[in-house]
């Protein structure tokens, strides 16, 4: 990770202009990766998640941040930056086991893989993939 500030030389990948075009892959796929957001209408599926310090249980849609189905109930969840980049909105599933069972994280970049083994996740890019039971306002 480069964590200079001010000048210095070209960024290590750089490619000249014009030789970056994006391309595809062999069998015709786009290199883009998909967001769990991008899910159609007709292929979403909803899970139980139990907001244990708000007392609810919750359909939470897979196509969906744990945080704003949480706000769209009216749960007044802490957050920051909602793009992965902060623990702000972290929290802990207490369902046992890796949160990547339970949750797709969608370009999280705080939590290390002995955070997510604990259960840790990140509410603002956490989709559900699974019933479980979180505690939120839980931090590493």
């Amino acid at each position: 990770m480069n964590r200079s500030i001010g000048g210095g030389g070209a960024a290590p990948a750089a490619v000249p202009a014009g030789e970056g075009e994006e391309g595809e892959l062999e069998d015709g796929e786009s290199a883009e990766e998909t967001s769990p957001a991008d899910i159609p209408d007709d292929e979403v599926e909803y899970f139980e998640v139990e907001f244990t310090k708000q007392g609810a249980t919750i359909e939470v849609p897979n196509n969906e941040p744990l945080l704003d189905s949480g706000e769209d109930e009216g749960f007044d969840l802490p957050y920051a930056c909602r793009q992965g980049q902060c623990v702000s909105c972290a929290g802990q599933i207490t369902s046992g086991g890796n949160s990547e069972d339970y949750v797709v994280h969608d370009n999280q970049q705080m939590l290390d893989d002995g955070e997510l083994g604990e259960g840790y996740t990140l509410t603002c890019v956490a989709y559900p993939r699974a019933d479980f039971t979180i505690e939120t306002g839980e931090a590493p």
